[in-house]
């Protein structure tokens, strides 16, 4: 198959294939190489213009990057920051719901003693 598409493509770029080696080499006249550095030199030209182009894009998509970088951390820090807020706030219901937890509990036990304490008292004062 690659003996195929060299053979096939050949002519158009200017190479011969050997048969007996393997790798293609550049056979064209000297007409073809004038024209040849020709289109180098404008290839260049045009080349030159294009970097240019090419290098002030690049700067602006990297100053994009930079600042969706920025903003990407800003909100990573904003999350961390949240998350920190929501735990403390977390960690004081669950402080403030066992303190509750305690007085009802004290509450609950302290009156129940009283009522049957006096319940009793008042049973074996009738009697």
């Amino acid at each position: 198959m690659k003996w195929l598409v060299l053979e096939e493509l050949a002519p158009w770029l200017c190479f011969t294939v050997s048969a007996k080696t393997p790798t293609p080499y550049v056979a064209c006249n000297t007409e073809d190489n004038i024209e040849l550095q020709q289109d180098e030199q404008q290839l260049q030209e045009t080349m030159s213009g294009t970097t240019d182009k090419l290098l002030m894009e690049m700067r602006k998509i990297s100053a994009l990057l930079e600042t969706k970088i920025r903003s990407k951390a800003e909100d990573i820090n904003k999350s961390v920051e949240d998350n920190r807020t929501k735990y403390n706030w977390k960690l004081a219901s669950a402080v403030i719901d066992r303190i509750l937890l305690i007085i009802f509990s004290i509450l609950i036990v302290g009156g129940s003693a009283i009522f049957f304490i006096t319940f009793a008292v008042g049973y074996h004062l009738h009697n």
